[in-house]
C-alpha cells in the first residue's frame, strides 16, 4: 500500500526523520514505517518528530527531505 493510499482516511500529524530521511509517519497515536533504505542508520539512532512538514501534489517534505506518496509504500503500523 502506498503512503497516498494509506492516508486516504487518516490525518497525518507528524513525520519522524533520521539524518536525511523521512522514516515514519504519525497519524494521531499511530506510528507507521515507510519503505525507505535505512541500512546506513545505526541501530538505536534516535528519530526526530517533526510537525512542520508539507504535503503538496503528492510530495511529502520537511526541510530538504521529501518522498513521493504515490510511489513509496508503508511497512506497517501500530494502531493504524
Amino acid at each position: 500500500m502506498t503512503i497516498k493510499e494509506f492516508l486516504t482516511d487518516k490525518t497525518l500529524t507528524a513525520v519522524e526523520t533520521v539524518d536525511d530521511l523521512i522514516i515514519n509517519l504519525v497519524c494521531g497515536e499511530a506510528l507507521t514505517g515507510i519503505n525507505v533504505d535505512t541500512s546506513n542508520i545505526p541501530s538505536g539512532t534516535l528519530t526526530t518528530r517533526r510537525n512542520d512538514f508539507t504535503l503538496i501534489n503528492n510530495i511529502l517534505s520537511v526541510d530538504s527531505i521529501s518522498v513521493n506518496t504515490q510511489t513509496t509504500d508503508i511497512l506497517g503500523s501500530n494502531l493504524a
